[in-house]
C-alpha cells in the first residue's frame, strides 16, 4: 500500500520549513488572485524560494494557479 501524501498551504516562507519538520511531503503555493484554497499570496520570489527550499528536503511543490513566472 502507497502512504498517502500530506498536501499542505503554507501561508508565507516562513511556514515551510516547521512544516516539513511536522512532516509535510508537499506545499500548495501560488498567487491569491488566482488560485483556490491557498492560505497567503506568494510573490514570484516566494514561490523560488518556497520550491528551493522543498526541494532541499526532497519534498513537492505544487502550484494552485497558473504560475506562469517565466
Amino acid at each position: 500500500m502507497k502512504k498517502p501524501e500530506l498536501l499542505v498551504t503554507p501561508s508565507s516562507v516562513s511556514d515551510v520549513l516547521p512544516l516539513i519538520e511536522a512532516g509535510a511531503d508537499a506545499f500548495l503555493i501560488g498567487e491569491q488572485t488566482y488560485g483556490i484554497r491557498l492560505a497567503g499570496e506568494f510573490s514570484r520570489e516566494d514561490v523560488k524560494q518556497t520550491v528551493q527550499l522543498a526541494h532541499a528536503h526532497h519534498k513537492k511543490s505544487v502550484c494552485g494557479n497558473e504560475c506562469d513566472f517565466s
